[in-house]
């Protein structure tokens, strides 16, 4: 008897961007914080946990609200996560985050991702952030060195 494909990560689940490989049990659904006027997150945009509040939102560079600029997981949603306005009766998304797995920088490091997050960052910025995420459990395919420690 021949042995069949494992399709629980075929290209059939993983769209666009079939790099972005979730661990087993390495994507959990997670509340993201409303923004004014609302957003539209693309799949594997850089998130983080903004430590007083719980919540989540993309990664931002700067860092105004404390643990928002540590990335902590990858968004993993296929057609995009639209965060609601917070001026809206439903101030509060959620949304599926890749925390364990291993994605690949060019799916993640892009110019239209770079556009969505706060604070700009540029190419080597990010790619920097990224490394830092072997320590969370993803493992990011592509970055030219890893810090060392």
């Amino acid at each position: 008897m021949a042995l069949e494909t494992n399709e629980l990560y075929a290209s059939k689940t993983q769209g666009d961007f079939p790099r972005l490989v979730p661990a087993p049990d390495g994507v959990l659904p997670k509340l993201f914080k409303a923004v004014t006027g609302g957003k539209t997150l693309l799949n594997g945009t850089p998130v983080a946990r903004a430590t007083a509040a719980n919540v989540w939102e993309a990664y931002d560079q700067g860092g105004a609200t404390p643990g928002t600029n540590v990335i902590r997981g990858i968004l993993f949603e296929r057609e995009g996560l639209v965060i609601n306005d917070s001026g809206s009766d439903d101030t509060e998304t959620v949304g599926n985050v890749l925390i364990y797995g291993t994605i690949h920088r060019d799916d993640v490091n892009t110019a239209a991702i770079r556009a969505v997050l706060s604070g700009s960052p540029s190419e080597a910025n990010l790619d920097a952030a990224l490394a830092a995420l072997r320590t969370e459990g993803i493992m990011v395919q592509g970055l030219v060195t890893y810090p060392s420690n």
